[in-house]
């Protein structure tokens, strides 16, 4: 709705998570959330080089689809469940914490 909200919102997709991710990765976390960013990564590096060209369209379509559809649903949606759960299971002091983050979807 905002211009600051919509800074965070960008922020915690594109920047937070992502490390987020490969720290959880690294420590022994699930890597599920690393290799998707990696993916999403792929396909929009895909969309850099072949989205000018004509030949490849219906390929080109499907990778705009991939990442419309990861950015806009699955992420928020995988991030909300996992902090759900690790909230509902954890400590009340952090599961305070997590709920801003939590609230911003």
């Amino acid at each position: 709705m905002r211009v600051s909200f919509c800074g965070i919102i960008f922020s915690l997709l594109f920047v937070f998570l992502p490390l987020a991710a490969a720290v959880n990765a690294l420590i022994g976390g699930k890597p599920f959330l690393f290799w998707y960013y990696l993916s999403l990564l792929a396909a929009l590096a895909y969309l850099n080089f072949a989205g000018e060209t004509g030949r490849l369209r219906a390929l080109n379509g499907v990778a705009a689809a991939y990442l419309g559809i990861s950015l806009i649903v699955v992420i928020p949606i995988y991030v909300l469940r996992s902090f759900t759960d690790a909230t509902l299971y954890d400590v009340f002091a952090h599961g305070v914490l997590k709920s801003f983050l939590v609230a911003d979807f």
